[in-house]
């Protein structure tokens, strides 16, 4: 009912058409209860506050609810907005959390056979309650935030950070410029596993963030180790490339478990990459926390099945499942970690979402366990350290 209702407006979803209810409603109900303490004498004041009260508890949950659906309906969404719409979330939520236990509260002054009659406690309830305009604030700047600096739900999309179809028509020429551009001028720009200058090696590059992207080309599956450092117990030679292969990227035969992580150390991050999975059979993950013991991954199968785990002090949480068919020819696969919120995106839309305070791992990369054969064209590690 509300998805027909929001497509027959010019609205981009339901969150802007109610997130101002609760926006209006609280501070009506502290004017109104303000008001009623102050003129004691009129008692019609207080019915009425215990009744604004109520609604701007529901309509609280429902703008949240709302907001919920419409941040898991973006697409394309800067990396580096993620942390941003986490906090505009929480707030949120902790002005629910403030409004539902005040609306408790107020409805049982309002029936309470002595309270309701003492004046003190309505004042009591005006001091306390005047505390819920701070979350109310903070998630009303950071939406607008949202809205008028990043462009969110307006209509005119920002660009995406990376689009997995334009990454595989130019990562040819990228590599052909960016790349021998990197080797031929080697001294002034740093390649991350400091090869001497002049040697053709493999180039990942760092930005200034702390972001690290790799676009590989043939001939660098035998420099994995130099890029990337693995897990205990598990070495890279389950990983080799396919030789004699010309097409873009770097076809790697996949046979057995093999996680590769960038050199970090990260904190909050996206993990993304455009791959092509050819004959595959087992499960494609994007890794970010990761130590020797744990670490956070979303997890592609062949089986059709998408999940957000969580493993830490020997446990594996799973946070979220959901039915997600590997794309056939190039996609692009992201995680992003900001805070307790975790993503898992696929071509720029939210397919899982989960909770959860992050692992004490600061390793950030992707993995394969099973057979057959995958393409890589990219692989990045964003930090999420500001925007």
């Amino acid at each position: 009912m509300f998805e027909s209702l929001v497509n027959a407006t010019a609205l981009p979803n339901l969150h802007p058409a109610v997130v101002h209810l609760p926006i209006v409603l609280i501070p009506l109900a502290l004017i109104f209860d303000a008001v009623g303490t102050a003129l004691f004498g009129q008692k019609w004041i207080r019915p009425a506050a215990t009744s604004i009260w109520t609604l701007a508890a529901f309509s609280a949950w429902f703008a949240v609810w709302a907001g919920e659906q419409a941040a898991d309906g973006l697409t394309n969404v800067l990396p580096q907005v993620q942390p941003r719409i986490g906090e505009h979330s929480d707030w949120a939520h902790y002005t629910l959390y403030a409004v539902a236990l005040l609306a408790l509260a107020r409805l049982l002054l309002h029936f309470h056979p002595r309270l309701k009659e003492v004046r003190s406690a309505y004042l009591g309830f005006v001091l306390v309650g005047a505390a819920a305009l701070f979350p109310l604030v903070q998630a009303a700047d950071l939406g607008g935030e949202l809205v008028y600096k990043h462009g969110l739900g307006v209509g005119l999309s920002p660009e995406p950070s990376h689009s997995a179809d334009a990454d595989a028509e130019t990562v040819a020429e990228t590599q052909g410029s960016d790349q021998n551009s990197e080797h031929a001028d080697h001294e002034a720009t740093e390649s991350v596993n400091g090869s001497p200058a002049g040697v053709p090696q493999p180039v990942v590059v760092a930005d200034e963030d702390g972001t690290l992207t790799w676009m590989p080309k043939a001939g660098e599956g035998s420099m994995l180790s130099t890029l990337f450092t693995s897990l205990p117990g598990q070495d890279l030679s389950a990983v080799r490339e396919v030789e004699g292969d010309e097409e873009e990227g770097l076809l790697l035969e996949v046979s057995g478990k093999a996680t590769l992580l960038f050199a970090g150390p990260f904190s909050d991050v996206q993990v993304e990459a455009v791959l092509d999975v050819l004959d595959f059979q087992g499960e494609i993950s994007l890794v970010h926390h990761a130590d020797g013991v744990g670490g956070g991954f979303l997890t592609l199968s062949s089986d059709n099945v998408g999940k957000l785990v969580d493993v830490r002090d020997g446990k594996v949480n799973q946070l979220a499942r959901e039915t997600i068919a590997i794309p056939e020819g190039t996609f692009e696969v992201a995680v992003s970690s900001a805070g307790r919120h975790l993503k898992g995106l696929l071509n720029g839309a939210t397919v899982l979402h989960g909770h959860i305070a992050p692992g004490p791992g600061q390793g950030a990369g992707f993995s394969f366990d099973g057979q057959g054969s995958v393409r890589v064209l990219r692989v990045s590690a964003i930090s999420l350290g500001g925007d």
